[in-house]
């Protein structure tokens, strides 16, 4: 991701035999985000604090069985590499998000 446009971050937890990746903007790493009365805290102890190159992100989409994805940059990147349905994203507090999951 070039600076001028913004940047992503991104980390991948393993748990058991999955992998989880959880992406978003860097600039939503640290705010708590309204999500219709429920904080949804945009965490970079899970999201990860450092931006991260789009060939890195690739092969680390490629890994994973479940995706947690947050914001505008990182969705719309999703949907150039991926066929999403856009009724799976839903706003939270004005940010695009959604989940996905493999089903073993």
């Amino acid at each position: 991701m070039s600076e001028d446009k913004g940047s992503i971050t991104a980390k991948l937890h393993r748990i058991g035999h999955q992998n989880v990746l959880a992406v978003a903007d860097t600039e939503l790493i640290g705010r708590i985000l309204d999500n219709n009365g429920v904080p949804f805290s945009v965490n970079g102890s899970f999201y990860g604090n450092e931006a991260i190159s789009e060939d890195d992100l690739l092969i680390l989409i490629r890994s994973s069985s479940n995706m947690n994805i947050i914001g505008e940059l990182a969705i719309r990147y999703l949907l150039e590499i991926m066929t999403i349905d856009s009724e799976d994203i839903i706003m939270i507090d004005g940010h695009p998000h959604i989940q996905i999951y493999h089903i073993f």
